[in-house]
């Protein structure tokens, strides 16, 4: 589904869709960046494949793709899109939540914190489901890692 001009009230229209440019561009610049990083390592032989080979391959594949993305992005008309801040800051304070307590308090409340705060994001989450989704991930953290695998995380107080 496209955004029109006429549609929506406050969108611009521009000469080349801003969003297909943006996402061409973007991958164009990761590509490039695994494809330099990649190419430091050694690409061995055909027969035994270095350790440069896969970010190599798959940073000039993702560089194809946005230079296939970009083309015809110049050449159609878009609308210049609206930025909605709040789930952007809400994803930035999430992760920042998650950083600052994974030490201090374990695995668990930090998870829980960074699924709450992360939550208000968007208009549409409600309480209750972002609590049982908070506490279900939790409980899916426990069986996993600690349960499952045996992994000494600390799920509770810090290290």
């Amino acid at each position: 589904m496209t955004l029109e001009a006429d549609d929506k009230p406050g969108l611009r229209r521009v000469r080349i869709n801003i969003q297909d440019a943006a996402s061409g561009i973007l991958l164009i610049v990761a590509g490039s960046f695994f494809a330099w990083f990649g190419s430091s390592y050694p690409m061995g032989t055909l027969m035994q494949l270095g350790p440069g080979v896969v970010p190599t391959v798959l940073g000039l594949l993702a560089m194809a793709i946005g230079i296939i993305l970009l083309i015809p992005a110049l050449s159609r008309s878009g609308v210049w899109p609206a930025v909605n801040l709040r789930p952007i800051i809400a994803v930035g304070v999430s992760l920042a939540a998650f950083a600052l307590t994974i030490d201090r308090l374990g695995l668990m409340p930090a998870t829980f914190l960074t699924i709450v705060s992360s939550a208000y994001g968007s208009e549409l989450a409600r309480p209750f489901p972002t609590l049982l989704l908070a506490f279900g991930t939790c409980v899916g953290i426990w069986l996993i890692f600690s349960a499952g695998l045996g992994m000494p995380v600390p799920l509770f107080g810090g290290r």
